[in-house]
């Protein structure tokens, strides 16, 4: 003890309690191994915010594995996964309206654990296990257009992409793969395209003709206008807005994975990036854009007598006025919460706006509108870190 240097006698006569207080507060304890997701406890979220903002966005980002045979049991557990909740909702007809919700959450945590390259491994193992018990048909489907669609909305989690670019993205990669899944179906069924197109048609059509045989829609009828030409122009009207609709059942899709996917990853220990508050809702300037050639390309149809033209803006409008409809109510419910109104009286100024009056339908999406271009709450410029 005598012929030590005066520090490192300092230091031994120390206590343990008071070395951890001389530490540094981003040291880390080597006896413990670190656990996936970011820090829960309170005091490592206190040390995370009092350090500057690149140390702070460091410090959270989730430690996950980085290859080796962790990585790889991990993707073969969850293709085990999707097999066996593919196989509940094929062969329990209950259950197959939530294949669409099920399927995809084993891809989701093999994309955010494993990565885009092992998570496309277990996708491809899943469809061949799969194939063994439904066909090779089937299990292509559920892989193109369930596994897909968990597996980017996994990869945006890993990389830490915003609310809104990883609702965009998926719903790219969700109407993609849906689309290649059922031209996929009628090659392997042998059945052209364009006349399976035709079928579907007719199938979502049919109900039309189940109408035109009751007596209470002539009640609707616009003047002037027979239940045959009525029924006509239903059929075309629908026929015109199958891709909007297309887009839109796969913005629901997207919409309701993302929110089960961050409840079911938030009980395991990860935080994912949310959505943003209803309050903060706004679109950007290229859905805006969208809109604006959406009514370029209507009347430029009207005035040269274009019905592909006429679709294609049917088809615009059809995808990008709900959405600017939503950002409106979002502006709304932003200066009624600044106000401190009650949520009830909230919700139900909402709902009169859009069911009972017309007019203020309009207002909305106007207001939605001009939203994306003047930044009226200044949410660009007012990003807080959490």
């Amino acid at each position: 003890m005598t012929n030590l240097p005066e520090e490192e006698k300092k230091e031994l006569s120390q206590t343990p309690e008071q070395l951890e207080e001389t530490q540094p507060l981003w040291v880390e304890d080597r006896d413990i191994e670190p656990k996936l997701g970011v820090p829960t406890d309170l005091r490592e979220e206190e040390a995370c915010y009092n350090q500057p903002a690149e140390v702070y966005q460091r410090m959270t980002q989730p430690v996950l594995p980085q290859g080796g045979a962790r990585t790889l049991a991990v993707g073969a557990m969850c293709a085990c996964l999707v097999v066996v909740l593919s196989l509940i909702g094929y062969y329990i007809p209950v259950m197959s309206p939530l294949l669409a919700f099920m399927v995809p959450l084993p891809m989701v945590v093999a994309g955010l654990m494993c990565g885009l390259a092992t998570g496309l491994v277990s996708l491809v193992a899943a469809s061949v296990l799969l194939a063994m018990f439904i066909g090779p048909l089937s299990a292509v489907t559920v892989g193109v257009r369930y596994c897909l669609l968990g597996l980017a909305l996994g990869v945006c989690f890993r990389r830490g992409y915003s609310g809104g670019k990883v609702f965009a993205i998926v719903t790219v990669v969700s109407t993609v793969s849906i689309a290649l899944g059922t031209v996929f179906s009628f090659w392997i069924a042998g059945i052209p395209i364009l006349q399976g197109i035709e079928k579907m048609i007719a199938s979502v059509t049919v109900v039309y003709d189940t109408l035109a045989e009751q007596e209470q829609m002539l009640a609707l009828l616009p003047p002037g206008m027979g239940m045959d030409e009525y029924i006509a122009v239903l059929k075309r009207t629908t026929v015109a807005i199958l891709p909007a609709t297309f887009v839109i059942y796969c913005m629901l899709i997207v919409w309701v994975n993302y929110l089960v996917s961050s409840f079911v990853l938030g009980r395991m220990g990860y935080r994912v990036t949310p959505l943003p508050a209803f309050s903060r809702w706004q679109m950007p300037l290229s859905i805006l854009w969208l809109a604006m050639a959406g009514f370029a390309f209507g009347i430029a149809g009207n005035y040269l007598q274009m019905e592909l033209l006429a679709n294609i803006s049917f088809n615009l409008l059809y995808m990008t006025i709900p959405l600017f409809l939503l950002c409106g109510m979002s502006v709304l419910y932003y200066y009624l919460q600044r106000r401190e109104i009650p949520q009830l009286m909230k919700m139900g100024a909402l709902l009169f706006l859009i069911i009972f009056a017309a007019f203020g339908f309009v207002v909305l999406t106007v207001v939605g509108m001009f939203d994306a271009v003047f930044d009226w709450r200044n949410l660009h410029g007012a990003a807080a870190r959490k």
